[in-house]
């Protein structure tokens, strides 16, 4: 027996519709399921920066090889703040969060009349887990890594910044405050191990070349709180 084109098309539609429908039906769900966002401002504590560098001037004399010294030491900035803004997605089955985090820290200090500030804007792609997701007081932990802009600007010299590769780890302790809005409470802790500041200039008169050449390895830590709004969030899953 045959079967006309246009019935077996009809056919395989309706065999085909349910399937279409649960897939339609579970895109939208993963779609709605928790995108959420964040901002949150709090006090950077300790930055640590481990140093090693060379400096010195050539004296005009293009083949110097010994006129660079050495640099070595360790150097902590003072508290600052922090500040980050974050968007995400998140699955209440799982309890799996996905973001792109923006954080930017500052810290300024003032040594023998001169300036020192320490700015650093980087940018993360962090994973974290939600423990007791469908409680009203939720812990949770995270790693992301990223790129982060570090920047010195001494005042009557000049600035200095690099971007390099950047790790983040964080934990916390988030409070249901309604059905779309928690506050968290965040530590946060950020390492930047090859940052590299290169600078040499000539002096057009006399010709002597200045050269500095300074290697860092950069951690940041912060307390801050933040609210995190959520399109679905997990409270609602729990009633």
């Amino acid at each position: 027996m045959r079967i006309p084109l246009t019935g077996l098309a009809a056919a395989l539609a309706a065999l085909a519709a349910p399937t279409l429908a649960h897939a339609g039906e579970g895109l939208r769900g993963f779609l709605d399921e928790g995108f959420y966002a964040h901002a949150d401002i709090g006090l950077g504590l300790e930055a640590d920066q481990e140093l090693t560098g060379v400096f010195g001037t050539d004296y005009g004399d293009p083949l110097a090889t010994d006129f660079l010294q050495t640099l070595q030491g360790e150097a902590e900035l003072p508290d600052g703040m922090q500040a980050s803004l974050g968007f995400g997605w998140s699955s209440q089955q799982s309890g799996l969060r996905i973001e792109g985090l923006f954080v930017h820290d500052r810290r300024e200090e003032t040594i023998s009349g001169v300036n020192l500030e320490y700015r650093a804007s980087g940018l993360y792609g962090v994973a974290l887990y939600d423990f007791n997701r469908f409680g009203r007081a939720q812990t949770f932990l995270g790693a992301g890594i990223g790129a982060n802009n570090i920047e010195y600007e001494i005042s009557g010299i000049g600035e200095v910044n690099d971007t390099a590769l950047s790790f983040l780890g964080t934990a916390g302790l988030g409070f249901v405050v309604n059905d779309h809005l928690m506050a968290d409470v965040i530590y946060r802790y950020i390492a930047t191990p090859d940052v590299r500041f290169e600078e040499s200039d000539v002096d057009p008169i006399s010709g002597d070349r200045d050269y500095a050449r300074l290697d860092a390895e950069a951690e940041q830590h912060a307390v801050l709180i933040g609210l995190r709004y959520m399109v679905k969030p997990p409270a609602l899953a729990a009633r």
